[in-house]
């Protein structure tokens, strides 16, 4: 039997090279600017889901599960023989969901969905600009206007 090799698909002088970005230059004001939203709605995000977090822990109270440790139990195997197991799987993911330390965590998270989009778009926008500047198109949008 021979002997099995491994070699690199790429040759590079530094290992990480391959891992190597190159730099786009400058970008419009337009990216600029939606970075700039999307991190205010990043910053915004986390802070408002830690403020409601602290005010909604500090103002939890007891909830009829543990006042009454028995009707959780009575409650999923009412819901069991109404609804079936994923009826209980549901109830079991609306008790967890809400709890303040989740619903802070969803906040966040749709924060940095909406920011990743504004991210995303400033990054369109600056490839698209690099593209025309490349092939010296004076219409970025892409013509596909009437020329009267």
């Amino acid at each position: 039997m021979g002997s099995l090799s491994w070699r690199p698909l790429h040759r590079t002088a530094h290992p990480r090279a391959v891992l190597a970005v190159p730099t786009a230059g400058p970008s419009s004001p337009e990216s600029d600017r939606l970075r700039t939203v999307g991190i205010i709605i990043l910053v915004l995000g986390i802070i408002g889901a830690s403020i409601f977090y602290y005010v909604e822990a500090r103002a939890a109270r007891p909830t009829i599960e543990e006042l009454l440790p028995d009707y959780a139990h009575s409650q999923a195997q009412q819901i069991g023989v109404l609804m079936g197991n994923f009826g209980v799987l549901l109830l079991g993911w609306s008790q967890v969901l809400n709890r303040p330390g989740p619903e802070a965590l969803i906040i966040a998270a749709v924060s940095a969905l909406v920011a990743s989009g504004f991210f995303r778009a400033a990054h369109v926008r600056d490839y698209n600009d690099r593209v025309h500047a490349q092939t010296g198109d004076d219409n970025p949008t892409g013509g596909g206007g009437r020329a009267d």
